[in-house]
């Protein structure tokens, strides 16, 4: 376990100028910079640091082939194996949009494929990716006003559901 005694801020190094914001050092005392893009990051406690603003310390979960389910929603193996790896797993801080795009890209091309069936076989608006935002937010069926709206929706909802893998399982 971490063990950082008393904190004395009064002896914590002066950290000069931080292009990438600033954070605390592992025990919470003392400001450090962030980690900017391509750097090292995570480790065991963030010992290797925290990225900065717009950044994500992406952590390699191959190790753990049991993180993820076949619906992407995390599976419970009934171990904690992967959570230790991930809490000590050293990083890559990465751009969080660079992350979304190339998690959804896969995600985006079905939904795609699933709207061209959809309008091909009857030009229905109203399937699983038609319903509005408010269905993805309070379960509540809202009617979408076109296709471009149900593309947009469909692309959300799927960034949404797959977010929560992410977030769960990759980026600890």
């Amino acid at each position: 376990p971490l063990q950082c005694g008393g904190c004395v801020a009064d002896r914590c190094p002066a950290i000069g100028t931080c292009h990438n914001g600033i954070t605390w050092d592992v025990c919470g005392c003392c400001e450090v910079c962030a980690k900017g893009e391509n750097d090292e990051c995570g480790g065991p406690w963030n010992a290797y640091g925290k990225c900065g603003y717009g950044l994500t310390c992406l952590k390699d979960g191959r190790e753990c082939p049991y993180i993820f389910n076949a619906r992407a929603t995390a599976a419970d193996t009934g171990s904690n194996i992967c959570d230790e790896y991930l809490f000590n797993a050293i990083g890559r801080c990465i751009p969080t949009e660079t992350l979304m795009n190339k998690t959804f890209k896969r995600q985006q091309q079905q939904q795609q494929q699933q709207q061209q069936q959809q309008m091909v076989h009857g030009g229905q608006h109203q399937g699983a990716a038609g319903h509005g935002l408010g269905y993805m937010l309070s379960d509540q069926p809202s009617k979408s006003h076109s296709a471009r709206s149900d593309s947009a929706t469909g692309s959300l909802m799927g960034k949404r559901l797959m977010l929560k893998g992410v977030l769960r399982g990759v980026e600890y």
